[in-house]
Formats: C-alpha cells, sequence, structure tokens
C-alpha cells in the first residue's frame, strides 16, 4: 500500500461517483432522488476513506501500540472488561471520522494531526450526516425530501474533511 490517501483506488472511484452524481444534480435540481444520491455517494465515499485507513493501520501497522480499547475499535469489536471481544460492534460515521484518522496518524508518525473537531466544518459534517440518515432510514414522506441547503452542507462537509482533515493525513 502506498504511503499517500490520494492513490487508493477505492477513494478514487468513489470520488467518481460523487462527481458524476454532482454533475446530475447540477443539470436537475429538481429532482429529489438525484439529491439523494449525491449525499449518499459523498457519505458513502467517506466511509469508503475511513475503511482504507482501517485497514492499513490492521495490515500495515503494529497493533500492539494500540490500547485494547482502540485496537477493539480498529478491528470493530466488542470491548469488555479490559479485553477485545469477538462480538462485532461497528463504530458510528461520526465517531470512525474522529477516531480513523488520529489512528491512521499515528501508524504513519504523521506528527502534530489535529483533529478539526471544534470547528464550523465539523458542525457540518455532523450536520451531513443526519442528513444522510434520515434519507437512508426515514421514518415518513418528508424524511426524503432534500433542500437545496442540505446539499450545501453535505458539499461543505466533504470539503472540510478534504482540506482540513486528510490533508493533514499525506506523507511526504
Amino acid at each position: 500500500m502506498s504511503n499517500t490517501v490520494g492513490s487508493w483506488a477505492l477513494a478514487a472511484e468513489l470520488e467518481k461517483d460523487i462527481d458524476i452524481m454532482a454533475g446530475y444534480v447540477v443539470n436537475d435540481q429538481s429532482c429529489l432522488t438525484l439529491r439523494r444520491s449525491y449525499i449518499r455517494a459523498v457519505l458513502s465515499a467517506l466511509e469508503g476513506v475511513l475503511y482504507t485507513l482501517r485497514e492499513d493501520i490492521i495490515r500495515h501497522g503494529d497493533l500492539g501500540s494500540f490500547s485494547p480499547k482502540q485496537r477493539a475499535k480498529l478491528l470493530e469489536k466488542v470491548y469488555r472488561n479490559g479485553v477485545v471481544q469477538s462480538a462485532d460492534k461497528y463504530l458510528p460515521l461520526e465517531e470512525a471520522i474522529k477516531f480513523m484518522p488520529k489512528c491512521f496518524a499515528r501508524h504513519m508518525g504523521i506528527k502534530g494531526f489535529e483533529f478539526p473537531h471544534g470547528d464550523e466544518g465539523w458542525a457540518r459534517m455532523k450536520e451531513a450526516i443526519r442528513i444522510r440518515n434520515k434519507i437512508t432510514h426515514p421514518k415518513c414522506l418528508n424524511d426524503l425530501n432534500v433542500s437545496v441547503a442540505d446539499l450545501a452542507t453535505v458539499a461543505t462537509a466533504k470539503v472540510w474533511f478534504k482540506e482540513r482533515v486528510s490533508s493533514q493525513l499525506i506523507v511526504p
């Protein structure tokens, strides 16, 4: 595996999905199906990047350098009574966004990584996750509505992650 996040084929392919969906939305801004698909594409791409970070750590890292609780999170297992259990436990996306980049930075020896959790971009990311969850797990017809403001929030969150988080993870 390469030392740069940008070279990963999964992330690159998912980025293509985003670009294609963005083009469709621009050409037909009134279509709610396209709006929802764009949002799903953006958040799926983010999950793909986080998965890639996690897999790189597991395959090429020293898991012993992480605490048992951190190892459990990396392996998506339950941590109970100081022991990593065999049962699966998947990290919620919001937690994974904060956790995986920190672990990857440590794994790659990147000094000074700071997760920008206190800025407006992080607030937009949490809102983007809420929007995605609403359309992915709808409880009523209104949950499927996606406004132009929702699209802007998701686009802003995407840019924020790229500029403020993943840009810190590139090894020179």
